[in-house]
C-alpha cells in the first residue's frame, strides 16, 4: 500500500502543518488525505506563523531560496516538530547536495529523504 505524502512527513492528528513557497490548494493535494483535526496553511515566503508548527514544509527552487528562508522556517518549527525543505527532483542548482551544503551554513543537517510525489522531493533538518 502506498503512503500517503502527510504519513510520510509525519502529520498527526490534531497538529498544524504551515508550508512556504505552495498554494494553499496544492499543498492540500500534494498532502493527501490527512488525520482527523489537522490544520493546514500556505504562507508567503515573506511571512512567519505568530505560532510554532508541529509540521514545517519549505518550497524551494534555488539555494538562495533555502538560504532566504530557512532561519525562519527552523525558528516556526515547534520544539518536538519537523521541519522538511522539499526541492524539485532532477532540479539544478538545488538538489540533496546543495541543499545539504546551505543546510551546513545554518547549522543544520538533513536526515531524511522523501518522495513527495513525481515532481517534488523533501529533506527533513535537524540541527548539526
Amino acid at each position: 500500500m502506498v503512503q500517503s505524502t502527510a504519513v510520510k512527513l509525519g502529520v498527526k492528528q490534531g497538529s498544524w502543518v504551515a508550508a512556504w513557497g505552495i498554494e494553499q490548494e496544492q499543498l492540500l493535494t500534494l498532502l493527501g488525505p490527512l488525520p482527523d483535526q489537522v490544520e493546514v496553511s500556505a504562507v508567503l515566503a515573506d511571512e512567519a506563523p505568530d505560532e510554532s508548527a508541529q509540521i514545517v514544509l519549505l518550497f524551494a527552487d534555488t539555494v538562495d531560496d533555502v538560504h532566504a528562508r530557512i532561519e525562519a522556517a527552523w525558528q516556526s518549527t515547534a520544539a518536538l516538530g519537523r521541519l522538511w525543505v522539499a526541492y524539485r527532483k532532477g532540479a539544478r542548482p538545488l538538489h540533496r547536495d546543495t541543499l545539504q551544503e546551505a543546510l551546513a551554513v545554518h547549522g543544520l543537517n538533513g536526515v531524511t529523504l522523501v518522495a513527495l510525489d513525481g515532481e517534488w522531493s523533501a529533506m527533513r533538518v535537524r540541527p548539526a
